[in-house]
């Protein structure tokens, strides 16, 4: 159980510092600091920057090409914009009766 309240802390503080569309600029050196001071959590910086990976990608962003340094500032342009929900229309025995009789096509 400890681990699982750890990882929630540590990813709650990393979505709280990339933002909400993964853009803002946080550094390991930030989520260390803000872990410390919330929950008294000694983070090391590689695994910071994982947490603030993983945050980004939570919210939508991209992560740099590889060879790149893990927390290199994302350009705007490159974040992943939401997926827009998928329309689905649902049609009852009923409307289907009626697009029969009246000569409608379904679209």
């Amino acid at each position: 159980m400890l681990n699982r309240q750890y990882h929630k802390r540590v990813m709650k503080a990393a979505l709280n510092l990339v933002g909400a569309g993964g853009e803002s600029a946080a550094t390991p050196a930030d989520l260390v600091a803000l872990v410390f001071g919330r929950h008294n959590y000694e983070l090391d910086v590689t695994e910071a920057a994982s947490y603030l990976d993983a945050a980004r990608v939570t919210r939508g962003a991209r992560l740099p090409e590889r060879g790149t340094a893990p927390t290199a500032r994302r350009d705007k342009a490159a974040a992943l914009r939401p997926a827009k929900a998928t329309a689905i229309t649902v049609y009852t025995p009923a409307d289907l009766f009626r697009f029969r009789r009246e000569g409608e096509h379904l679209s």
